[in-house]
């Protein structure tokens, strides 16, 4: 864990306190759900060992369920998993959700791309995939969230090449949604360690998430907001940009993920 401690929200320059606006009315109650999926004991052959994936994943367990309200009863840890049990809990907690709830899933695992044609294939690579087929693709994600309930959804993209599992544009600041409405617009949006690169097999990125987690001291904290103050860390540790951008086309309607801090 980590034990110093913030005044503020580690507001980049530029930032204002519009931006720490509560944007959750009092009367709504959310909820909050996870999938965390963690590949670790790959067999050495394309894939190698990434020893520190369970670990890191547990971690941010740990910070979901005691600083933000997240009860373990709708926390799905699937571990050194394959493609189709990935997907049946994916679309079994996907599919169980209300307006009322939000979504964070973590891949932290390998990862690989293609292009086909002008489009970009991004891929989450699961336990013994040893052929395509076996990958979960960005539209296999964008496939599981069509049509789907939920407020919020925001994913966490652990892996290389992590930024072709985007499948929508960037966030754009000039035509955002005003603070005080983020919350009730919907938003589908994923946070990844890099873009099109690989990154370094001791995460770099999921600890400066956790880091930030704790350290922060604000009530509301935006997936936008995360993303601003883990940037410069994650960037001058591994010479690599995390990126946040919208993903799929349904469900997208301008709004932010919130992490609510509840102790």
């Amino acid at each position: 864990m980590f034990h110093q401690s913030l005044t503020r929200c580690c507001l980049r320059k530029g930032a204002t306190t519009n931006e720490l606006i509560s944007p959750i009315p009092p009367e709504v109650k959310p909820r909050f759900h996870a999938i965390l999926i963690a590949c670790s004991k790959y067999d050495g052959g394309e894939f190698d060992p990434l020893p520190t994936t369970i670990g890191e994943a547990k971690d941010y367990k740990k910070i979901l369920t005691t600083f933000y309200g997240f009860d373990t009863a709708n926390i799905v840890e699937l571990y050194d998993k394959g493609r189709d049990e990935i997907l049946s809990h994916l679309h079994k907690k996907v599919k169980s959700l209300t307006e009322d709830d939000n979504l964070v899933i973590l891949f932290a695992g390998h990862g690989k791309y293609k292009k086909s044609g002008d489009e970009i294939i991004g891929y989450w690579i699961p336990l013994n995939a040893d052929a395509e087929y076996l990958y979960v693709s960005n539209l296999d994600l964008n496939n599981v969230i069509l049509g789907s309930k939920t407020k919020h959804i925001l994913m966490l993209s652990d892996a290389c090449y992590s930024g072709a599992m985007r499948s929508g544009g960037s966030e754009d600041d000039e035509r955002a949604v005003p603070k005080s409405l983020e919350y009730e617009f919907k938003s589908r949006q994923i946070l990844t360690s890099g873009g099109l690169t690989k990154v370094p097999g001791e995460s770099v990125f999921i600890r400066m998430v956790i880091k930030m987690l704790e350290l922060n001291k604000e009530k509301f904290l935006s997936a936008k907001l995360l993303y601003n103050t883990i940037f410069d860390g994650v960037r001058k540790q591994t010479d690599r940009q995390p990126e946040l951008n919208v993903f799929g086309k349904d469900g997208n309607q301008g709004g932010q993920f919130y992490f609510i801090r509840t102790k």
